[in-house]
């Protein structure tokens, strides 16, 4: 990870698309996560006020790989690098 402003939406993933929900209507963002094959929401990131911190919030019968959730990680260290 490098010290210049990376978009949180542009993580390269094999297999996800990370999109920015513009009408979430709260003070952070809110990342929705979608199946590049399926098209379906595969789960989301947002704001975990308990944890001051961004959060993976996956769908109910979802599953998820190594790739994938790296993928998920990285987006959420630029979402947490964008805050500082």
């Amino acid at each position: 990870m490098t010290d210049e402003y990376q978009d949180p939406t542009h993580v390269v993933s094999k297999y996800l698309n990370f999109e920015e929900d513009d009408h979430w209507g709260h003070k952070t963002k809110r990342i929705v996560i979608v199946s590049k094959r399926h098209v379906d929401i595969l789960g989301d990131i947002r704001w975990y006020g308990r944890w001051r911190q961004y959060a993976f919030f996956p769908e109910a019968k979802t599953v998820w790989n190594p790739e994938c959730m790296r993928d998920v990680q990285e987006c959420i260290a630029r979402l947490m690098a964008e805050r500082r």
